[in-house]
């Protein structure tokens, strides 16, 4: 049964690589965040409390591949892929069908007699899927790179095609139930569609910014440090990376600018230039431009907002490659959006 072999080491390594895991989280409630389809508009979905994401963009025919988990807790993965299938949508009985075959793949080596097709449906999405135990692993710990649980179907929304596999332990783990209500809450946005403000939550705080045309590529905690973090792109090629965090001793976000730049980022060895600290309202800034990268010349402007509310920090990094000064205007505008509740 190959799909209970996939390589556990592979998957923690990427999801640990690209998340850097780390340090107290404090997570709060689900994050709903807009995830770009190349050429065809966003998916939306809830991310739950406490969950990391990695989005990888298929640019041609157009896609995403993400791969989801729990930071803490029981071991799960999610792997999904989405797609827009070129025939139109899928329907309800298409679904079914592709669970049906699912099930006589996995049928030889499960451990149930039967592998009933089970559904769900969301808002906006309807799910077909079954699930197996490995029989080789039903009453003992399976080895490295091996599964004891698997969940497979695919799930529709609109004009995309979710194909997914949730590996873990336990069909009644918790995890499990809420991996399923994670894709339920699929919805489908064409482009030119949905919300442009971003609401990034830890404890309770919240960091909100209007950020139109997000695309978010990752989801997790800030490296070195805990809290939540959502990293993402916008039209006209900026980056943007939003951060809040619980911290402590600190009075004023001068205080944060300090601890995260002048005792951090600033002595990272790129070079750089037009260096300015000021402040904006209740946000300290900074911005700077890094000329070049080894031999590479990328003029990429950077501007860090500082944001400080009782013991929550919030940060907004915004990044140009190729910066004129015509884009300013743009930068100033994101910038000035962020607030901390």
């Amino acid at each position: 049964m190959p799909v209970f072999r996939l390589a556990r080491a592979a998957v923690c390594a990427t999801l640990a690589a690209a998340l850097a895991l780390a340090a107290p989280r404090v997570f709060a409630a689900d994050t709903v965040l807009p995830f770009g389809i190349p050429g065809h508009g966003r998916l939306q979905l809830a991310i739950p409390e406490g969950w990391q994401v990695e989005a990888r963009r298929i640019e041609e025919p157009g896609g995403l591949t993400m791969r989801l988990a729990p930071v803490d807790g029981p071991e799960l993965r999610v792997l999904v892929t989405v797609m827009v299938p070129p025939n139109g949508p899928t329907t309800v009985d298409a679904l079914r069908a592709g669970a049906e075959r699912n099930a006589r793949d996995l049928q030889g080596g499960a451990a149930e007699e039967k592998l009933p097709v089970e559904e769900r449906s969301g808002p906006a999405a309807h799910l077909a899927f079954v699930s197996a135990t490995d029989k080789r692993w039903q009453d003992r710990e399976p080895p490295e790179g091996e599964w004891r649980h698997v969940t497979q179907g695919a799930a529709a929304t609109g004009d995309l095609l979710l194909v997914f596999t949730v590996l873990g332990s336990s069909k009644d783990a918790p995890a499990r139930a809420r991996a399923l209500e994670l894709l339920a809450s699929a919805r489908h946005l064409p482009a030119g569609t949905g919300p442009n403000a971003i609401r990034v939550a830890a404890g309770r705080r919240t960091l909100a910014a209007e950020l139109p045309g997000l695309d978010v590529l990752r989801v997790g905690a800030r490296p070195g440090g805990g809290g939540a973090m959502v990293m993402g792109t916008l039209p006209g090629g900026f980056a943007v990376t939003l951060t809040v965090e619980r911290t402590t001793g600190l009075t004023r976000p001068e205080e944060v600018r300090q601890r995260r730049w002048t005792e951090g980022a600033s002595r990272s060895p790129l070079e750089k230039k037009d260096v300015q600290l000021s402040s904006r309202g209740d946000m300290a800034v900074v911005g700077y431009l890094v000329p070049r990268v080894e031999a590479a010349e990328v003029r990429q402007r950077h501007v860090h907002g500082y944001l400080l509310r009782e013991d929550f920090a919030g940060e907004v990094h915004l990044s140009k490659i190729r910066y004129v000064p015509e884009d300013a205007p743009a930068l100033e505008r994101l910038l000035g959006s962020a607030r901390l509740e």
